[in-house]
């Protein structure tokens, strides 16, 4: 890291201080990637480190800070790609995985909102009310039941989702066509998550994946021939 940091300028001593004091880890680790991989980058990262000290832990805004950091970094300043090669690549498309930097969502909460009776307890049909905001299965959650208690509920999200940074998968397709017919066929068809990666909502619209993408944000400017 201190030979990328010497080559930003005169005063390399201080960008080292800098450096040395990031105590967030995603920050710190965010950081270390993009000096090896986004040389271009370099100085707007050296001035995002000198004018948002967000090494500072006392400090009540160290998360607004570090999105800053984030945006600069992330694929649409949310998802970070993990190191490695894609998952899959073909003349037409390409898939990453990723993890998604979004807020966590509340599982509890969800639940709470869902029980309309306050029994303690959700149903098929409050299920599947709330199935396209969680991207889960109803059948995940019943087990053979009728019901599903808040702790089971919440234990197969985690299970699920994570207790963190959730992992997804992106694909990224060339022809417009071919990605209209896989859109079609997924709302056509009733395609189980056991054997499918499921499509998610509460995603960044095509606009705005494609703009990430014509920035190369995230490192995708490095795989582009």
């Amino acid at each position: 890291a201190m030979h990328f940091l010497h080559s930003w300028g005169t005063q390399p001593e201080v960008l080292n201080d800098l450096f040395k004091k990031i105590t967030d880890d995603a920050a710190f680790d965010l950081v270390w990637k993009l000096l090896q991989k986004e040389p271009g980058k370099r100085k707007k990262v050296a001035d995002l480190l000198k004018s948002h000290p967000f090494f500072n832990q006392q400090s009540a805004d160290v998360l607004e800070r570090r999105s800053a950091i984030f945006e600069n970094l992330l694929f649409y300043g949310r998802y970070k790609f993990f190191d490695g090669p894609p998952e899959h690549r073909s003349q037409t498309s390409v898939v990453f995985r990723a993890q998604d930097l979004d807020k966590q969502a509340d599982y509890s909460a969800i639940f709470d909102e869902a029980d309309k009776d306050k029994n303690g307890n959700l149903d098929r049909q409050e299920l599947e009310k709330i199935a396209s905001s969680i991207d889960l299965n109803p059948e995940l959650f019943l087990r053979g039941s009728d019901t599903t208690s808040k702790l089971i509920f919440v234990d197969v999200c985690k299970r699920q989702l994570g207790d963190g940074p959730r992992e997804v998968v992106i694909k990224l397709m060339k022809n417009k066509d071919q990605w209209e017919r896989e859109c079609n066929a997924r709302t056509k068809n009733t395609l189980h998550p056991k054997y499918v990666v499921s499509a998610l909502s509460n995603v960044p619209s095509d606009t705005e994946i494609a703009d990430a993408v014509r920035h190369g944000e995230g490192g995708l400017d490095i795989i582009r021939e």
